[in-house]
This record gives structure tokens, C-alpha cells and sequence, in this order.
């Protein structure tokens, strides 16, 4: 069972990590393994925007024709409760969109720490994470944020991320990196890239790794996402293998529509929806358990939605 799918890391500052935090990582890597269930996921999706300033050429956005509304801060804070009081480790605050366009972010990140979610975390293009900003999120307790980076190169980045100057994110990475050493923060910073092979050729991961090394000290680790690499999607003569992720996280989206896995837009139906029902009644339903059931069986390509996924296939 592929556990962590698609991602090359290069660690250059490690996490300083809690006896709570093993236990939550543990937990990731073992309850998928063991076929341990809780009353609600390790980790939850919370879409509080699905709008974005950009657009990028790899981004689901280009091609499916979907709603662009903001989450209700009430029902993202009922989420909040719910998870983190039954003992949710984990929220990433965005799933399509760009989540700093949402105007309670930095409330909502307050609300995760303050219910006891352990990781509060988001991904972020960058633009807008100016240092006011940066000094509130961190302020807030943000844990983790992931910047989605995706050349060093002007013109390659501006091809990537249409709509985005490079010099300005690098910027705002740079005044987000003051802000923690100021407030000495423990923040986990990653800067990432998409390794679209069948967009645009990329400069060598050596290469990418070491200019953020080099020239902004305190990023914790550069990575690179594969599992998104569009010349395996759909194609069905590399099968997809059994996946952790419906032992692991559920995303909801800007709308309440709740959903089983990051690439919960391959599925015809969603799960219930937020409004109507609570987090454990959708995460320990019938169709969860018929969804398990299909990757405990390595019988995943039986459904058309895991079939044709290519968050497994790059370790085909």
C-alpha cells in the first residue's frame, strides 16, 4: 500500500516534533497498514476557497467546470470542532483553491489550534503571503505551509504560474522566513514544485534544491510532486495500487460536498455534505466501507474514479 505517493523530499532543517506529533505521524503511516479506524480521519481537506488569482496550466481549474465560492466561516468552524474534538490530528486549510484569498484564514488557523488539531497547515502560491500576512499566520500557530514554487527560472515560472511574478513570491518567502526567526517559530516551511514533464521541461531537482538552500536559509525542505504528472492520467495500462488515502483524510469542499480523497473530483457522487451530516457519519458510512473494502481487496481498478487516478500509477 503506497502510503505517501509521488513525492521526492530533500530534508534540509528537520521538524522539531512533539510526543503528540509522533503519534499523529505514526498513526498516517500505520492505521492504513493495519486497517485501524477512528472516529474520524487523521487528516482533513478543508477547501475555504475554491477561487484562485492564477492560471496555471496543470490546475484542475483548466479543465473542469466547477463552482468558485468561499466556505461559510460557520460551518468551517463547526468542522473544526468536530474534528478536533473527537481527536482530528490534522487540517490543511485549502484543496483547489488558493487559500490566502480567504478573508478568516488566519481566524480559522487560530480555531484548528485552539480545538487541538495538532498540524495546521495549508499550500500556498505565494502572492499574497506578504509579511503583515506572514507575521499573522504565524502568529495564528500555523505548523506547516507548502510553497508552490515551481521554477527558479523567470521565464519558465511565468509560463507555470500565469498571473505570478517570481521576484514578488521569492520576496514574500523571504519576509515569511524573517517572521519566524523574529517570532521564533518552529513553522515547518516546504517549498515545492509539480514535475510536469509533458508541460514544460524542468531544471534538474539538484539544481532546484540547492537555490533555496543557498539563498534562503530556514526553509525546512524542497520537494517535488510526481503523482501529478498528466501523461498517466486515465491511462489504464498502468494500474493503479492500492492507496492509504480512505484510511487516512476526507476533503470537504467550499460548498460542504464531502469527498474521499484529494482527487475527489474523479468521484460521480460526494460522500453527504457538511450541512447535513456530522464528520463521522460520513467518514464511517457504507460507501467509505465499500471503498476500503475495493483497496483491501486490491480491487481499486474496479472503480472507475481509482482506476483512473495517477496518484498511485507513478510507482507502476
Amino acid at each position: 500500500m503506497i502510503i505517501n505517493p509521488g513525492f521526492t523530499e530533500k530534508e534540509l532543517i528537520p521538524r522539531k516534533v512533539s510526543s503528540e506529533w509522533k503519534t499523529y505521524r505514526l498513526a498516517w503511516e500505520e492505521f492504513p497498514k493495519r486497517d485501524i479506524l477512528g472516529p474520524v480521519p487523521i487528516h482533513l481537506d478543508l477547501e475555504l476557497t475554491a477561487r484562485c488569482q492564477l492560471r496555471c496550466p496543470g490546475c484542475p481549474s483548466q479543465k473542469l467546470d466547477y463552482g468558485k465560492g468561499d466556505m461559510e466561516v460557520q460551518l468551517a468552524e463547526n468542522l473544526l470542532e468536530e474534528f478536533g474534538c473527537r481527536g482530528g490530528w490534522a487540517v490543511k486549510f485549502n484543496w483547489r483553491g488558493e487559500p490566502t484569498l480567504h478573508h478568516s484564514l488566519v481566524h480559522l488557523v487560530k480555531k484548528a489550534g485552539d480545538t487541538g488539531i495538532i498540524d495546521r497547515m495549508l499550500n500556498t502560491n505565494g502572492v499574497l503571503m506578504d509579511g503583515d500576512l506572514s507575521k499573522k499566520m504565524i502568529l495564528a500557530g500555523t505548523t506547516t505551509v507548502a510553497w508552490s514554487i515551481d521554477s527558479t527560472d523567470d521565464v519558465t515560472y511565468a509560463r507555470l504560474r500565469p498571473g505570478a511574478q517570481l521576484e514578488q513570491v521569492l520576496d514574500n518567502l523571504d519576509s515569511f522566513l524573517q517572521w519566524k526567526d523574529l517570532l521564533d517559530s518552529d513553522v515547518y516551511v516546504r517549498v515545492q514544485r509539480i514535475a510536469y514533464p509533458d508541460v514544460i521541461p524542468a531544471e534538474p531537482f539538484e539544481d532546484f534544491v540547492e537555490f533555496f538552500e543557498k539563498n534562503y536559509p530556514g526553509v525546512n525542505s524542497v520537494a517535488e510532486n510526481h503523482y501529478k504528472e498528466k501523461s498517466l492520467e486515465g491511462d489504464t495500462r498502468f494500474p493503479s495500487k492500492p492507496c492509504a488515502q480512505p484510511w487516512q483524510r476526507l476533503v470537504v469542499s467550499y460548498d460542504g460536498k464531502v469527498g474521499p480523497c484529494c482527487e475527489m473530483n474523479r468521484f460521480r457522487a460526494s460522500l453527504g455534505n457538511a450541512y447535513k451530516s456530522t464528520i463521522n457519519e460520513m467518514w464511517t458510512s457504507d460507501s467509505m466501507e465499500f471503498l476500503r473494502q475495493c483497496h483491501r481487496d486490491n480491487q481499486q481498478n474496479s472503480l472507475e474514479a481509482c482506476r483512473r487516478c495517477s496518484a498511485t500509477k507513478v510507482f507502476g
